[in-house]
C-alpha cells in the first residue's frame, strides 16, 4: 500500500455513505467504526482510545490483501483536508494584486466542494460565494500545478480563480503526524498564492484591477520622474564635460605656448654660451699675443740700450717702456672690460638657468595637471555612458508600458463582447486606458 510514513488517514466513508472524520463522536474504535477506505473501499480500523496512539487515525487491516493495491497517499489526505477546512471555516486571507499585493480577509456565504461548472466540464476543488455574490474558484496544489488548459478555460469563462499551494507542507510535519486544522491555518498565513484568472467584475476582481491600475500608475509616475532625473543628471554631466573640454583646450593652447617659449629660451642660452666661449678664446688670444709683443720689445730695447749711447738708449728705452706701459694699461683696461662683459653674460646665463628651472617646475606641474584632467575626462565619459545606458533602460520601460496599453485595449475589445454576451454589466465607468490614466 502506497501511504506516506508521515501523514495518517483521518477521513473515511461510513456505511451510511457519508464521509466522516476520525474525531466524530459516533465513530467507534476498531472495526466497529463501520468505515471503508475512500480509495480502495477496504474495511478500515479506527485507532482511537488505544494505549500508545498519539493521534487518532484510520488504518487498513494488516491482513487485508485489497489494501496492498490502495493508492491512497499523504497527498490525498492533505488535499481532502484543505478542502474540508475551507468548507468548515468559510474564510481565507487573500493577497490582492500581482505587484506588491495587499492582503484582505475574505468571508464566504457559501462554500461548495467539487461542484461542476455549468459552462464547462471542469470541476474545481472549492467554489466560494462571497457576501456580495461573487464566485471565487480555488484549486489546491499538493503535487502538480494547474495545467495550462485549465488556466485557459477559467480565463475564457471570465471567472476569478486562484491556486493554493500546499506542495511544501511536509516540511512542517513531524514523524507520524496528523494534518490538523492548526497546521492548515498556519500554512495559509504564509504560503504563496497564484492568481489563475481574474473576472471582469465583482468585488474581488474590482479590487484586484484597482490595485493593479494604481501600481501601474505608480510605475508610470516613478518611471517618468526617474527619466526626468536621469535627463537632468545627464545634462549636468554634459555641461561639466563641455566645461572640462573647454578648459583642456585652453590649457593645451597655453601649454603649447609655454613649450615654444621654453624652446626659445633654451636657444638663447645656447647662443649666449657660444658667444661667451668665443669671447674667452678671443681674450686669451689677445692677452697671449700682446704679452709676446711686450716681451719682444723689452728685449729689443734692452739690447739697443746695451749697444748705443747710454743716455740716448736710456731715453729711447724709457719712451719705449712708457709706450709699452701704456699699451699694457690699455690691455689691462680691455681685459677688465672683457671681464665685465663676461660677468654680465655669466649673470644673464645664471638668470636664464634660474628661469629655466622655474619653467621646468611649471612644466612638471602642467604635465601632472594634464594627467589628472585626462583621468577625470575618462571618468566623466564613463559616467556619461552609464547615464546613457540608464536612459535606454527608461526608454525600454516606456516601450513596455506602451505595449501594456495596447494589450489592455486588446483585452477590452475581447472582454466587452463577453460581458454583453453573458449579461454582465461593464464594471468600469470608462474604458481601461481612461481608468488607468485616472
Amino acid at each position: 500500500m502506497k501511504t506516506s510514513p508521515q501523514v495518517k488517514m483521518t477521513y473515511a466513508r461510513h456505511i451510511s455513505n457519508k464521509i466522516v472524520s476520525i474525531n466524530d463522536d459516533f465513530v467507534a474504535s476498531g472495526k466497529a467504526c463501520d468505515c471503508i477506505c475512500l480509495d480502495c473501499g477496504s474495511q478500515l480500523i479506527a485507532k482511537k482510545k488505544i494505549n500508545g496512539v498519539r493521534a487518532y487515525h484510520f488504518a487498513h487491516h494488516p491482513n487485508d490483501q485489497n489494501a496492498l493495491n490502495c493508492s491512497w497517499t499523504g497527498e490525498t489526505e492533505l488535499h481532502f483536508r484543505v478542502k474540508e477546512y475551507l468548507f468548515k471555516t468559510k474564510a481565507i486571507k487573500l493577497p490582492i494584486g500581482y505587484h506588491e499585493p495587499q492582503e484582505i480577509q475574505l468571508y464566504f456565504e457559501e462554500v461548495m466542494l467539487e461542484e461542476p461548472l455549468r459552462q464547462t466540464k471542469r470541476i474545481p476543488d472549492v467554489i466560494g460565494i462571497t457576501q456580495s455574490g461573487e464566485r471565487i474558484i480555488f484549486e489546491v496544489r499538493v503535487t502538480h500545478e494547474v495545467d495550462a488548459q485549465k488556466r485557459y478555460d477559467y480565463r475564457r469563462m471570465n471567472v476569478t480563480s486562484i491556486e493554493i499551494r500546499f506542495d511544501d507542507v511536509h516540511s512542517y510535519l513531524g514523524e507520524e503526524s496528523v494534518i490538523s486544522d492548526e497546521l492548515i491555518s498556519n500554512h495559509l498565513m504564509t504560503m504563496p498564492f497564484e492568481w489563475l484568472s481574474i473576472g471582469p467584475s465583482g468585488e474581488i476582481a474590482e479590487k484586484y484591477h484597482a490595485h493593479e491600475r494604481e501600481q501601474l500608475k505608480n510605475v508610470l509616475r516613478e518611471t517618468g520622474e526617474e527619466l526626468k532625473r536621469k535627463k537632468s543628471v545627464l545634462k549636468e554631466i554634459n555641461e561639466t564635460i563641455a566645461g572640462r573640454e573647454t578648459f583642456l583646450r585652453n590649457f593645451e593652447r597655453e601649454y603649447s605656448y609655454k613649450n615654444q617659449e621654453i624652446e626659445r629660451i633654451q636657444l638663447n642660452i645656447l647662443n649666449l654660451t657660444s658667444q661667451i666661449q668665443a669671447l674667452k678664446i678671443e681674450k686669451d688670444e689677445i692677452l697671449l699675443k700682446n704679452q709676446h709683443y711686450v716681451n719682444e720689445r723689452v728685449a729689443e730695447c734692452r739690447h739697443e740700450l746695451f749697444l748705443g749711447n747710454e743716455e740716448y738708449r736710456k731715453q729711447i728705452f724709457l719712451e719705449e717702456l712708457s709706450k709699452h706701459e701704456n699699451e699694457l694699461s690699455l690691455l689691462e683696461e680691455n681685459r677688465d672690460t672683457l671681464k665685465d662683459v663676461i660677468n654680465a653674460y655669466e649673470k644673464q646665463v645664471a638668470k636664464v638657468k634660474s628661469e629655466l628651472g622655474n619653467y621646468e617646475g611649471k612644466i612638471s606641474i602642467y604635465k601632472e595637471e594634464q594627467q589628472r584632467l585626462d583621468e577625470e575626462k575618462l571618468k566623466l565619459r564613463q559616467e556619461k555612458m552609464e547615464q546613457e545606458k540608464l536612459i535606454e533602460v527608461s526608454h525600454q520601460n516606456a516601450r513596455v508600458i506602451t505595449e501594456v496599453k495596447r494589450n489592455l485595449e486588446r483585452i477590452e475589445k475581447e472582454v466587452r463582447p463577453l460581458c454583453k454576451q453573458f449579461g454582465i454589466p461593464w464594471p468600469l465607468s470608462h474604458n481601461l486606458l481612461v481608468e488607468l490614466e485616472r
